[in-house]
């Protein structure tokens, strides 16, 4: 489920209505602001996939600290499948 804004999800995350957020192909100011919210409730944000050389999209997974070793095992055993 979205919300609306990358920024938003992350923060939902951040106060707990969420256990986590992936999304692929986001700027960073998509998602400066909930990150910063995410890391000081002590969150986790991993940036996958990512390849400067050949696009400025970022692949985003943002977790609580409970679950995201599991979710990212998860959705990169899906995308290698």
């Amino acid at each position: 489920r979205k919300f609306g804004s990358a920024s938003l999800d992350i923060a939902n995350v951040a106060c707990g209505r969420f256990d986590g957020y992936w999304q692929w192909g986001l700027n960073y100011w998509d998602v400066a602001a909930g990150i910063i919210i995410l890391k000081e409730s002590g969150g986790y944000v991993e940036f996958i996939h990512d390849n400067q050389k050949t696009s400025s999209k970022k692949n985003i997974v943002a977790t609580n600290s409970k679950i995201h070793q599991e979710l990212l095992d998860s959705l990169l055993k899906k995308n290698i499948e």
